[in-house]
């Protein structure tokens, strides 16, 4: 039996839906550490279980016994680093599905968190700047699985459309979601000394519901900025919903100050969008490496890609981001034997 381990986010529903149409969920088992509870599409028929009590992580830990592969989708619960930790066992045949909030701030986590980081056998991430990052800071010594792991990560175009006849008014959307490091506030006051009338800034808004403080504090921004013109996105979409909101993109303004937003920065770029993000940060260089043109925020101009740029951006994102792709890697780390080295991917740098 392989067990996830999961947090409910608006991506882990979608991610057991893909195993089960493209893979087969027989032998796999999803635990969410939260209370009962039905969002992002996950329904009871998706059999998924709920543990959160100090009787469910007796629960767990005897499936985490019971199971072949453990895999950990992020590192957000404390009571579960705790066993990793006290039964070495368990964290040696765990692999960890990396979400930025694992690993961007070593000051915050407590010394089971830094643990399971240092000592995990197996690190999956596409990139390969945050594994040279994690092991300078944490002495982490497992292995590098490349892949990307999620389908909201897919370039999933309901139809590609690269024509760039000049528009007004331009849809420029910014930022991803209501995190600070997408630096909203300031580049809501670079979009206004750039300000012509003939654009609407288009700001989703929806997660993480902990920040409501911030998103009251960008959406009076905007509004006192561009009034009408700026359209903050604030409720749950499903993912088709908001593949098709983003194809009304002209161009996108992504400032997060670390890596974030690759679902976002793969069907934009696929679809032909200008897109400019901070160029210190680990996509930019993923991104280039594997030939797509993207613009540094330095740069910022309101012109639309040329479509020669435009289309081999899209035949680049379509035949990377692929379900047949991630269909494949996920097959090989589920059949993984543990202990062993697994390439899946040849678009890397040299550490």
């Amino acid at each position: 039996m392989i067990l996830h381990i999961m947090t409910l986010e608006k991506f882990t529903p979608l991610f057991i839906h893909f195993v089960e149409e493209n893979i087969g969920c027989r032998g796999h088992k999803f635990v969410f550490i939260t209370s009962k509870r039905f969002q992002y599409g996950l329904e009871e028929k998706d059999n998924a279980e709920f543990l959160h009590t100090d009787a469910d992580f007796c629960k767990l830990r005897n499936y985490m016994f019971e199971a072949e592969k453990i895999i950990l989708h992020s590192l957000k619960r404390d009571k579960v680093h705790k066993i990793l930790r006290l039964e070495p066992a368990l964290l040696a045949k765990s692999i960890w599905v990396m979400w930025g909030g694992d690993f961007y701030s070593p000051s915050s986590y407590n010394n089971d968190h830094l643990y399971v980081i240092k000592n995990v056998p197996y690190m999956v991430n596409i990139l390969d700047e945050e594994i040279t990052m994690v092991q300078r800071i944490y002495g982490c010594k497992g292995k590098h699985i490349r892949t990307f792991f999620y389908n909201t990560t897919l370039y999933s175009p309901k139809s590609i459309t690269i024509t760039k006849k000049k528009k007004t008014p331009l849809h420029i959307m910014l930022g991803h979601s209501a995190v600070p490091e997408n630096r909203h506030i300031q580049y809501l006051e670079v979009l206004k000394q750039k300000d012509d009338g003939q654009f609407i800034v288009k700001c989703p808004l929806v997660y993480p519901n902990s920040n409501e403080d911030y998103k009251v504090q960008v959406i009076e921004k905007g509004k006192s900025l561009f009034g009408a013109r700026f359209e903050p996105l604030l409720e749950f979409m499903p993912l088709d919903d908001y593949l098709l909101w983003m194809e009304t993109v002209d161009i996108a303004i992504l400032p997060s100050s670390r890596q974030h937003g690759m679902g976002n920065l793969v069907n934009l770029l696929g679809s032909g969008k200008k897109v400019f993000i901070d160029d210190s940060v680990s996509t930019w260089s993923f991104f280039k490496r594997l030939g797509v043109s993207l613009y540094s925020l330095e740069e910022l101009e309101f012109t639309a890609l040329n479509n020669d740029i435009a289309a081999d951006n899209h035949k680049t994102i379509a035949g990377y981001f692929s379900k047949e792709r991630l269909t494949r890697d996920l097959k090989a780390i589920f059949d993984l034997r543990l202990g062993e080295e697994l390439e899946l991917d040849m678009v890397k740098h040299d550490r």
